[in-house]
């Protein structure tokens, strides 16, 4: 039935996504139904520039399809018009082209449906149920969001950890100053940094590298958090953050890594009120990196560890916790750790890819359906700890991959999750093209290359 669609100004609610929302195509512009459109075969076709609109009764359904090009977010908006009694009544459905539905949701006034898509061909049934008394309108608006490959890098890593701060943290209180020569400091703090809304920012021990002065110029903090002794971060550093640049400046250091980690552990407090920490060979990053962003997110400790015994400084705090992680094999933290520990739980692949891919999987109930993910070198770890508080701040993970190529779990986990957009952490020397052309390939494709 072809009618003109009547509706106020106020009642157009606009796509809620954290993208772009598109603009309603006008009163005059709405493009209306064309009956017949009651069956798969006879859907009309539609796009992600206009409005569509509609009516609809408990013996009427509406058919459109709209075909996406490459892998990416689909949103379908379904308004119904004014009429509460028809709020919970009126419903649209996504299937695929093999006619497999994907996702239903009601028209409770406005309702945008995300679904993660690859290309194809999708139809949106809109239907009411028996229920609903009367012909009602509606309209009918679809977003498509193109997947899309970001690298974050900079001519070091030091400049690469300040691009990842200008990502997520540009206008904040407080950054942290960690080495950029070492891991487990940088490690330790990730929880802190998402904690304090504090970018991570590496440096050299006698002198704090350019760009990252910039950075602190342009973001105007109140306060810089030194992690670690002056051994591993200068007095003369510290000297000109207070002088200098006139800042208020703490730093947190222990009698060694194991310390400083505690120390840091105590000034956390788990945002889901579990007594939780995470058990790292302090030795040895690899198995560490994968932990860092969901350690943030949490507001949950990691801990240090050797590999057969637990450091006094380690211990005594581990007191505090009821439960553990330890991440990596046996040949990384032993089961004599474990058993001292007591309640724990081991993560751990074959390797320290198919560890990164097994700690996201594990912790997907907290992190949600991936809408990110992050990738970074599993052979350095300088770029992944830096950007572990921007990957908790989407709730997303971070990946490993050899330099060389996406190792063959992450492609795994990817295509698990449906992942539709991808961010790079570090340049063409820490991850190769090859890297981004594998996920190029998924994007546009829908799988990846094998």
């Amino acid at each position: 039935m072809k009618r003109k669609l009547l509706f106020l100004v106020s009642m157009i609610i606009l796509l809620g996504t954290s993208l772009a929302s598109p603009t309603y195509a006008g009163f005059e512009g709405t493009i209306m139904e064309t009956e017949p459109n009651n069956s798969f075969e006879e859907a009309m076709p539609i796009n992600d520039t206009d409005l569509f609109g509609g009516f609809i009764s408990s013996e009427d359904q509406d058919f459109y399809k709209v075909t996406v090009p490459k892998r990416g977010e689909l949103f379908v908006n379904l308004g119904n018009l004014g009429e509460p009694s028809a709020y919970l009544q009126i419903n649209s459905s996504v299937y695929n082209e093999a006619g497999e539905l994907l996702s239903v949701g009601l028209a409770y006034g406005s309702n945008s449906n995300r679904l993660v898509v690859s290309p194809g061909t999708y139809y949106i049934h809109v239907s009411a149920k028996p229920s609903l008394v009367g012909e009602h309108e509606y309209f009918l608006q679809l977003a498509y969001n193109e997947g899309t490959i970001t690298r974050l890098s900079g001519e070091d890593r030091y400049e690469t950890s300040v691009k990842l701060a200008y990502r997520w943290a540009l206008s904040t209180y407080e950054v942290i100053l960690a080495t950029g020569e070492n891991f487990p400091d940088a490690l330790a703090a990730g929880p802190l940094a998402k904690k304090m809304n504090a970018p991570i920012l590496l440096t050299r021990k006698t002198q704090i590298p350019q760009s990252v002065k910039n950075f602190i110029l342009d973001s105007k903090p109140k306060k810089v958090t030194i992690i670690g002794g002056t051994e591993v971060i200068s007095q003369d550093v510290e000297n000109y953050v207070k002088n200098v640049m006139g800042l208020q400046v703490e730093r947190i250091a222990g009698s060694n890594r194991f310390d400083t980690a505690a120390q840091i552990a105590d000034r956390l407090e788990n945002q889901f009120g579990e007594s939780v920490a995470y058990i790292v060979n302090g030795r040895n990053f690899p198995d560490a990196l994968s932990i860092s962003p969901i350690a943030a997110y949490e507001g949950a400790p990691i801990l240090l560890t050797e590999s057969d015994f637990i450091p006094p400084e380690t211990l005594d705090i581990s007191y505090n916790y009821d439960d553990f992680f330890i991440i990596g094999g046996e040949n990384v933290v032993s089961d004599t750790i474990a058993n001292e520990l007591g309640s724990v739980i081991r993560i751990s692949g074959n390797n320290r890819y198919e560890t990164s891919a097994q700690v996201a999987e594990f912790f997907d109930y907290n992190f949600g359906d991936y809408q990110i993910g992050f990738v970074a070198t599993g052979t350095n770890f300088a770029d992944a700890l830096a950007g572990a508080p921007l990957a908790a701040t989407f709730q997303s993970p971070l990946l490993l991959t050899p330099s060389e190529y996406l190792h063959e779990d992450a492609k795994y986990f990817f295509e698990m999750y449906e992942t539709p957009r991808f961010e790079i952490l570090g340049g063409k020397n820490a991850v190769s093209e090859n890297v981004e052309n594998d996920l190029r390939s998924f994007i546009e494709q829908g799988e990846f290359s094998r």
